[in-house]
């Protein structure tokens, strides 16, 4: 009889054990999984970033560019995006903020954005259409 029971023991004891380690494993899977769906984040949709009909919205980031050229120049040119779009805006053409494939015309103090040619700023304006009216620009 003693030795049924030794038995029942070792068994009752290896069956805890076995289910102990089991929930802590699932436990730590199920955090894990929470922890990462946690962590991930929605991004937000994209605004247009500008006043429009009287509604402040946060400034517009893109890079300065020129008409001409837009966000590809020339490659046999020899010179930087900053040096061809100043080179363009010299012959004539404007300054534009490009931003993904959206493309808007600058108005405003555009004679202060030559430091900023070739480099990602963020604007501040309003925007009637594909343009805008600078109020103010910052290099990033």
């Amino acid at each position: 009889m003693v030795r049924q029971w030794n038995w029942l023991r070792l068994l009752s004891y290896c069956l805890s054990r076995v289910l102990a380690i089991s929930l802590i494993i699932a436990v730590v899977l199920v955090g894990g999984a929470l922890a990462f769906v946690h962590g991930q984040t929605v991004k937000a949709p994209r605004r247009s970033n500008i006043r429009q009909d009287n509604l402040t919205y946060q400034p517009i980031s893109g890079v300065i560019t020129d008409s001409d050229c837009g966000a590809r120049h020339g490659k046999d040119a020899n010179m930087s995006a900053a040096e061809c779009a100043r080179f363009c805006a010299r012959n004539g053409a404007k300054y534009v903020l490009v931003d993904g494939e959206k493309r808007y015309a600058l108005t405003g103090n555009t004679d202060g954005l030559s430091k900023f040619a070739g480099q990602r700023v963020t604007i501040s304006g309003s925007r009637n259409g594909d343009t805008i009216q600078i109020d103010s620009a910052i290099a990033q």
